[in-house]
């Protein structure tokens, strides 16, 4: 049981802070031998990204016009959009410091070069080797408090050496260019600080996280259940036996935080009157179920289907196979509409829901944990959301 006295324990082994900065600093030297290697066009979102939240008012931030003419538009929540904000002001005193004109330039959402300087590379990839620092936390506090099979120690260096060398993360973010490192690793720091019973500081953490990038809002129907099961409902024990009640008190206090967050966070969008272009941006169901790069996930097999029907059919296959990103229809198959995605990660997310339920009324240490039920989640709706990245999963892999 994820409350139990021994899991709540505060006198575990930690791995020491010299062996956390070996494997730290042995990874940011492969890391950064990568720094000139291809980057693809998320490199210059993230560059865009910067300049926007840097030279623009927040009322812009979210919005097409003549002051950001890019096409690459800020489409991420609000939290990401502030710590893309922090970086800028890092670049504004960097390049003040050395009078560095390239990256004064990448902070004019009008004067960025085309291609980007080698200065501007090589301070946006040491922002992702550095923001992975969120993974040390993560990964300690994901750890068991002790070993079965291997010293907590070493458990401990494995675990973090696998996240912070990790073939999938070192593709995507340090040579694709994306920040999902950092990202993980505040994940990993809510579940773990869940499953110790640090639950409001972890409803915090998950919050601020879904906030940042919203498609770890995949985890979120399961956590939900998770907490409801185990958190809100407290165990009594009597002399006769136990008896299993539901606490109000914990379950408006984790509303109230969950919803104290939410409100902080997105204030200033609000105010700005930005709230719905900002979701506009975040939920473009006009770029069609599939992304350019097919996700392989149920509708993968759905439009493959449809082009081997059309191809014994003798018709024209359809553009969806051209690397497109709009909505575009089968040619035999009948189309897909976001309702039916929606649908269908309800039916495949509904078991797991109901496992989750099943599982809270079991003994002590005869559960499984909240990450595996969260992975679960996630997985659902990778295989059936709408729109699904095939970069998303990373975020069921990892765990």
């Amino acid at each position: 049981m994820p409350f139990s006295s021994s899991s709540m324990q505060r006198s575990f082994p930690y791995a020491t802070v010299a062996g956390i900065a070996s494997i730290y600093l042995l990874t940011a030297i492969l890391k950064s031998f990568l720094i000139p290697f291809y980057r693809s066009t998320d490199f210059d979102v993230h560059r865009n990204w910067l300049a926007v939240t840097y030279s623009l008012p927040i009322s812009q931030w979210y919005r097409d016009g003549p002051w950001a003419p890019s096409q690459w538009t800020l489409d991420y929540p609000p939290v990401f959009a502030y710590f893309e904000k922090v970086l800028a002001t890092v670049a504004a005193g960097v390049a003040y410091s050395t009078n560095s004109d390239n990256l004064w330039k990448m902070l004019d959402p009008l004067a960025q070069d085309a291609v980007a300087p080698q200065s501007v590379v090589v301070f946006q990839r040491l922002t992702v080797i550095l923001s992975d620092l969120t993974l040390i936390p993560g990964v300690l506090l994901l750890c068991p408090p002790s070993g079965v099979f291997t010293p907590m120690k070493t458990l401990r260096y494995l675990g973090l050496l696998y996240m912070l060398a990790m073939p999938a993360l070192l593709l995507i973010d340090h040579v694709h260019f994306q920040y999902n490192g950092m990202l993980l690793g505040v994940y990993f720091s809510a579940i773990g600080l869940m499953q110790r019973g640090k639950v409001l500081a972890g409803a915090v953490t998950f919050t601020l996280l879904v906030l940042s990038k919203h498609i770890f809002a995949y985890a979120a129907p399961a956590i939900g259940v998770w907490l409801l099961c185990n958190y809100c409902m407290v165990t009594r024990f009597y002399q006769p036996g136990t008896e299993r009640t539901f606490s109000f008190r914990r379950f408006f206090g984790l509303v109230a935080v969950v919803l104290a967050t939410t409100t902080l966070a997105l204030l200033p969008i609000i105010y700005n009157g930005e709230l719905q272009s900002m979701l506009t941006r975040m939920f473009p169901f006009g770029r069609g179920l599939t992304h350019a790069y097919w996700a392989p996930n149920l509708w993968a097999l759905y439009y493959g289907a449809d082009v081997v029907l059309a191809k014994l059919k003798g018709l024209p296959g359809s553009a969806f196979t051209h690397g497109l990103v709009q909505v575009m229809d089968p040619t035999v198959l009948p189309p897909v509409r976001p309702i039916h995605a929606l649908l269908a990660t309800v039916v495949v997310y509904l078991p797991i829901l109901t496992g989750i339920v099943r599982e809270s009324g079991r003994p002590n240490g005869s559960q499984r944990s909240l990450l595996f039920w969260a992975t679960m989640g996630t997985s659902a709706s990778f295989l059936c959301g709408w729109h699904v990245h095939e970069k998303a999963l990373v975020t069921v892999v990892a765990p």
